[in-house]
């Protein structure tokens, strides 16, 4: 584990996105910090810690589904990311049905005219 303390924030969300730092524990991490801080009294005027590990928990959602929330996606991904998620799970359930699943590679097509958001889901699902 690095100093995430002492990390950027665009370094921070490059080790979240690619696997090397949990949302939760950094969250954890940042909360342990600011309880420890001396001045925190004269710092924070209000510590959210339920509001920021429900927010990590749902990063780490985000993570482990391939997606990733950033001001300029955010409003996107709040609409799209349950649709994606939705259609994962019905895409996976098709799989699972068919016969060869797990003994030689399917061939998943998206057909819709959209902009690929969900055959770029499905690859990094499946």
């Amino acid at each position: 584990m690095k100093n995430w303390l002492g990390m950027t924030a665009a370094e921070l969300g490059r080790g979240i996105e690619n696997g090397s730092i949990d949302p939760v524990t950094l969250t954890e991490t940042y909360l342990a910090a600011i309880e420890a801080h001396p001045l925190k009294d004269r710092i924070y005027a209000r510590v959210t810690a339920d509001r920021a590990q429900a927010e990590a928990a749902a990063a780490a959602a985000r993570a482990d589904a391939g997606l990733r929330l950033s001001p300029l996606v955010s409003a996107w991904s709040q609409k799209k990311r349950p649709q994606l998620l939705f259609m994962r799970r019905a895409v996976g359930a098709l799989c699972a049905a068919h016969p060869e699943w797990g003994r030689r590679p399917l061939r998943i097509v998206d057909v819709g005219g959209g902009k690929g958001f969900l055959a770029r889901h499905l690859a990094e699902a499946f």
